[in-house]
């Protein structure tokens, strides 16, 4: 069995390699847009906030910051204690980061492999300015859309914790305190993240060449022959494997958007990708890909649940382009950041005039 295996991997790989030789001229164009698509989008969303949450975990700040939330996040969705802080940080700033952040934590001790795995389940998600902006407004041209799509993976997130939680009963997390500067933790936290930032934007370019060989193949286009599949169906299944492919979906393809959350749930093959490759050997990926297809259920039902309430009456028409996808905004991920921080300051200061 495990030589049919390896002989169908390598006959896989070896047509992959063919086709990246007989279509050069498709493959090199998808490959120059994967870099640009890293230098404008990757490296400015994800860089910055894998160096705050390094950061935060290393200098002990993100228990700290977790403290005012501990109590409740204990009793809904089950966190261990001092986790509150990864679950709101991995659920705005980006689909790789939660995963980055508990690979760290594992490295520094400061919680077990176990219970990291455990986590990696519902701290996973694209965050606000994806959903809203290049899912909700550049798709479909309403803002409701997009944070109807926000609420339902956050809401699946939530249940999802609720229930792995107690049925897998995580370890506490341990706040470890480092023998290194804040400037040391600085510079490790600015250089592990561009370390991890740029195997990620190896995977999208790598990802990316290879879907370009089969699409030059005639692999997609197949889907048109499919008649009983309509243009927001092929465009969903594209997004499978590419979440930006969702700029392809109609506008009118209102009846998409539940299965469009679900695939946003986990962002598709490629951000699937990206993530193994921020998590790193420290954990394994196995749980979350186990739970994947509940998330995306639960997902689904909470887009059924709130579009009714969030959507617009009406849809607007306007024309889109692929490359609207692309422009994302951290404006909300930097607010939650920037609330965090000033619940910080403001507990530290509670805790100097209760000791005085």
């Amino acid at each position: 069995m495990n030589k049919l295996k390896n002989f169908a991997a390598a006959a896989v790989i070896l047509l992959l390699m063919t086709g990246l030789i007989c279509y050069s001229a498709e493959v090199g164009g998808a490959v120059f847009a994967a870099i640009d698509r890293c230098c404008r989008i990757i490296i400015p969303s994800l860089f910055a906030f894998m160096a705050f949450s390094r950061l935060l975990i290393g200098t002990g700040l993100a228990g700290l910051i977790s403290r005012p939330f501990n109590r409740l996040f204990r009793i809904v969705p089950g966190i261990p204690e001092g986790g509150a802080a990864l679950f709101i940080i991995s659920n705005t700033a980006g689909y790789p980061v939660g995963a980055a952040a508990l690979s760290d934590m594992v490295q520094r001790g400061q919680v077990s492999k176990r219970t990291a795995e455990i986590m990696s389940i519902y701290c996973c998600a694209g965050g606000p300015a994806f959903m809203i902006n290049a899912i909700g407004v550049s798709v479909f041209g309403s803002f409701g859309v997009g944070l109807c799509v926000f609420l339902a993976v956050l809401s699946a997130n939530t249940v999802l914790a609720a229930v792995v939680n107690r049925l897998y009963r995580p370890d506490k997390i341990t706040p470890v305190k480092t023998e290194n500067s804040i400037s040391e933790e600085l510079i490790g936290s600015v250089t592990g993240a561009g370390e991890a930032v740029l195997k990620m934007c190896a995977v999208i370019v790598f990802f990316s060449a290879v879907m370009a060989a089969a699409e030059a193949a005639g692999l997609f286009s197949m889907l048109s022959e499919l008649p009983e599949l309509s243009e927001g169906g092929k465009a969903l299944l594209r997004s499978v494997f590419e979440i930006t492919n969702a700029a392809q979906i109609p506008q009118n393809s209102y009846k998409s958007i539940p299965l469009l959350a679900a695939i946003c749930s986990f962002g598709g093959i490629s951000v699937l990708m990206q993530i193994k490759c921020a998590a790193g050997n420290s954990i394994s990926l196995n749980k979350l890909y186990k739970w994947l297809p509940v998330k995306g259920a639960l997902t689904f039902g909470f887009t059924k649940l709130y579009l009714p309430l969030l959507s617009d009456d009406s849809i607007p028409t306007f024309s889109r382009s692929p490359e609207i996808i692309g422009n994302l905004d951290n404006l909300l991920p930097s607010l939650c950041l920037i609330m965090m921080i000033f619940i910080l300051i403001l507990q530290k200061r509670l805790d100097f005039f209760h000791h005085m």
